[in-house]
Parts: structure tokens; C-alpha cells; sequence
């Protein structure tokens, strides 16, 4: 699965980290549209592969380590490839609590995925922020606090497809954040 993030206004500081679970990640991060590497943890653009091989990714990772591949695509950019769950990567950034969107495509056949985490402190502590999983194969979403709320139904988005979804926080948060799929 490959994933292109953007977050919506510019990353401040590195209090927050964002964790992909599960999934294949192809790391875009963006602030006003420019990609800054700098913001990411693990620097895809330091693996110095061949169009097409695979490259093992020195960074962290949860459960072994190295068991997660970079690999480059013969039209630029590239993925990173889990061999199974309980595996992240962890961004550093402070990802904004409103007017902001985080967007993604994404592709499994896993239909309770995560897909996205915000969590106030190192993984595996303190507050989470807000998630965007499959639950059955629809989305759902977690702001804060809660069960979530299913912002689908009869979907499978399990079906090894690709799917991209936006996940929009206005300046005021009404109770309810838009969705866009496609």
C-alpha cells in the first residue's frame, strides 16, 4: 500500500508523532505543498536504491527491526512494505488540531486496518490525538476521545484496491469532521 500524506498548514515543532499501522507507506509529507524530508523520521530519501530493488530501512520500526523494505519506483518516490501487523513508522511533527487535512491513498485486503494515528507523546504513551481505521472494512474515525464514529457503511475497502480518503478538520470543530472518498 502506498500512502501520500498532507498536512495542512505549515509542520511546527515535533511534539506530536504521526504512526501509519499495518500497511505499506509511501511517505510525502508536506507542508503548503512543499515535501520536507527533514520532518520525517525514517529519511526514504537517504536509501540510495536501483530503480525497482529493495533496500532495507535503517530507522525505527516497531517489533524487529529492519523488518520493513523501501522500495523506489522506476517513476520516482516508492513505498515502504510491512512484512506483517503491529509495525509503524513514526513521524515527528505537530500535525494542527483543526484547519488542517490529512489525505491518503491506500490499499489492503485487512478489514480492521489502522491507517493513521496521532498520538501527543512517544508511541506506546500518552494522549491519542485521532485515528482514521477500517473497522470491517468501513472507516472509522476517532477524534480525542470515545468510540469513534463510522463514517461509512457496506463498504468493503478491504477489497486490495486502491482508495483515497481526506480527512478534513475545520477551524471549528462542529461535532463532526468531512470525509471525501473515492
Amino acid at each position: 500500500m502506498i500512502m501520500f500524506m498532507h498536512f495542512t498548514p505549515c509542520i511546527r515543532s515535533t511534539r506530536r508523532l504521526a504512526k501509519a499501522t499495518g500497511l505499506s507507506l509511501g511517505l510525502a509529507m508536506a507542508a503548503n505543498g512543499v515535501t520536507d524530508p527533514a520532518k520525517i523520521t525514517s529519511q526514504p530519501s537517504d536509501v540510495s536504491a536501483e530503480a525497482g530493488s529493495a533496500t532495507s530501512l535503517a530507522a525505527e520500526a516497531s517489533g524487529s527491526p529492519n523488518t520493513y523494505r523501501w522500495y523506489r519506483a522506476n517513476g520516482g518516490g516508492g513505498a515502504l512494505s510491512f512484512a506483517g501487523g503491529n509495525q509503524y513508522v513514526s513521524v515527528p511533527i505537530d500535525v494542527p488540531e483543526t484547519e488542517c487535512t490529512v489525505e491518503f491513498w491506500f490499499r489492503t485486503e485487512d478489514p480492521n486496518a489502522g491507517l493513521f494515528c496521532v498520538v501527543d507523546a512517544n508511541l506506546g504513551g500518552g494522549g491519542h490525538d485521532r485515528h482514521l481505521h477500517l473497522t470491517g472494512g468501513n472507516i472509522r474515525v476517532r477524534t480525542y476521545s470515545g468510540p469513534g464514529v463510522e463514517v461509512s457503511e457496506g463498504l468493503n475497502l478491504a477489497d486490495g484496491k486502491w482508495h483515497h480518503i481526506a480527512h478534513v478538520i475545520p477551524t471549528q470543530r462542529l461535532g463532526r469532521d468531512r470525509y471525501r472518498r473515492e
